[in-house]
């Protein structure tokens, strides 16, 4: 379950790496060491003490490493008065979020206190974070997970309880190594960071909101993610666990008139949990179960799968009601919701509803919501109508 997020400071909360780089250019420049935008590309996420170790293994004319770190934090005290801090648009908003939510909110970042504490000032966010923990609290900053341990065992949570927001590959192995869940901002300003050990990568903050945290999360933990509400309808990924009370469905009489039959249930149990992971996580649709609101009664599924038809890929929705939950309105109910998910928040072109002709519910419920019949195609053995929804 979901407790805390901890957040990276610079380039995730605030856009502070360009500034950073430009500091320590200049004061490599003091130093009569010329670096490059690239070369300082590989300290992000790095607390100072390394930094300046690398800088004196590579520039020897460095001697004195504690007159270049204060040489560096001078001229970023200046660029920031400067130029001010710039906040990372989407990111306060779902710290803020988070917390309305009851998830606890930690910032961990290889800055000293002092300028994560300017940054909680500047911003307000004193009622928003929990805790803040800085690199020159641990032994072994990033890349090592020390801050990130620091960070949840100060929350009160365990390391699985957590997820990470982070845009540098320190940061990224810091989170692998601590066995907490990452999820990658591909911030421009940070260079090409390699974010390829994070469960996903998003380039923009404001597409991050509580709920597409709360699925990555359960994702990362192969935990079911809830799809879509109705009025009287939970539409949410089957679990495997989920698929012994599916196979009850399909075992009464009539279910698969027009389907063809389930293998055994050791045989289903073992292909959904491939399903999870090849189309529920890849693809983020398939057949999902179908609950009602009140119980957490599985009555069903539903949902969109990939197809091929005539040799061209589409995307198929279909549905299955188990029959003592029939003739009450829940598959018009449950198919309504889906296509508006296909339309709104897929941004699908169209669908394809593959339906036997002899099965009249089904192409009556099609029809209702707007789907013409375009053509046939053999499958199971038998012939099948195919119709489309245009939705764009």
């Amino acid at each position: 379950m979901l407790k805390a997020v901890i957040f990276d400071m610079d380039g995730v909360i605030v856009d502070t790496e360009p500034q950073h780089t430009r500091a320590l250019i200049r004061a490599g420049e003091a130093f009569h060491a010329t670096l490059s935008t690239e070369y300082c590309e590989q300290f992000i996420g790095k607390h100072m003490d390394d930094l300046v170790l690398t800088l004196q293994r590579d520039y020897p004319q460095i001697t004195d490493g504690q007159a270049f770190a204060d040489k560096y934090n001078e001229y970023k005290i200046i660029i920031h008065e400067e130029e001010g801090l710039i906040p990372i648009e989407g990111t306060l908003n779902l710290m803020r979020s988070l917390h309305g939510h009851g998830i606890k909110v930690a910032i961990a970042s290889s800055s000293e206190p002092y300028e994560i504490n300017n940054v909680v000032k500047t911003f307000s966010l004193e009622s928003y974070v929990d805790e803040a923990v800085s690199g020159s609290m641990v032994a072994h900053s990033k890349p090592a997970p020390d801050i990130f341990l620091l960070a949840a065992e100060r929350l009160g949570v365990k390391p699985e309880e957590c997820i990470i927001i982070e845009d540098s590959m320190n940061g990224s192995i810091a989170a692998s190594r601590a066995n907490i869940t990452c999820i990658g901002y591909q911030n421009k300003s940070s260079g090409k960071q390699d974010l390829s050990r994070t469960c996903c990568i998003y380039e923009d903050m404001m597409s991050l909101d509580y709920e597409a945290v709360l699925e990555e999360y359960n994702r990362a933990h192969g935990l079911p993610v809830d799809i879509l509400t109705t009025k009287r309808l939970q539409i949410k990924e089957l679990a495997v666990s989920d698929i012994k009370e599916l196979y009850k469905i399909y075992q009464q009489p009539g279910v698969t008139d027009f389907l063809p039959p389930l293998l055994s249930l050791e045989e289903e149990e073992e292909k959904h949990a491939a399903y999870i992971k090849h189309s529920y996580n890849f693809y983020r649709f398939g057949l999902w179960g179908i609950f009602l609101k009140d119980s957490n009664t599985l009555i069903g599924r539903a949902g969109l799968q990939c197809i091929d038809i005539h040799e061209t890929p589409e995307i198929e929705l279909g549905y299955l009601i188990s029959p003592q939950y029939q003739r009450q309105g829940y598959a018009s109910e449950c198919i309504g919701a889906i296509i508006q998910y296909a339309k709104e928040y897929l941004e699908l072109p169209s669908l394809v509803a593959v339906i036997h002709p002899e099965n009249l519910a089904s192409i009556t419920l099609a029809e209702k919501y707007g789907f013409q019949l375009e053509s046939t195609i053999t499958k199971n053995t038998g012939k099948y109508s195919i119709y489309r929804l245009f939705l764009s």
